[in-house]
């Protein structure tokens, strides 16, 4: 990235949201969760309403993504989840929003989850 940056070669980020800024969008309906955890980290519990798509599924299952609502985007901690933003925002028109702190964050702000 520095010399990226040094090269003067364009930079973009994505803007990052806390698990109360989450809560809020999903209580207004303004945005959809899209979960790109494991099969397996899904099934310990998810925020309800959200979309699974694992991370490496992702790009190839993009048109299932709606294009005209805000997309946040959740893993365990935040890492996969803004890996997987630079690789759909170039497929799918955002907003996007990366969840800092991922599920960890969800859980620790006390939000429920569903296995359902």
């Amino acid at each position: 990235m520095i010399d990226w940056r040094d090269a003067a070669l364009p930079v973009e980020t994505v803007p990052q949201i806390s698990a109360w800024d989450l809560h809020t969008l999903l209580e207004s309906g303004e945005a959809v969760v899209v979960d790109v955890r494991e099969p397996f980290e899904w099934l310990e519990g998810h925020v309800q309403g959200a979309m699974h798509l694992p991370m490496f599924e992702a790009v190839a299952r993009a048109a299932e993504l709606p294009a005209d609502r805000p997309k946040a985007v959740v893993c365990a901690g935040g890492l996969r989840s803004s890996t997987t933003i630079s690789a759909l925002k170039r497929r799918v028109p955002g907003p996007w929003f990366n969840v800092t702190g991922g599920m960890g964050a969800w859980l620790k702000a006390g939000y429920g989850v569903t296995r359902a």
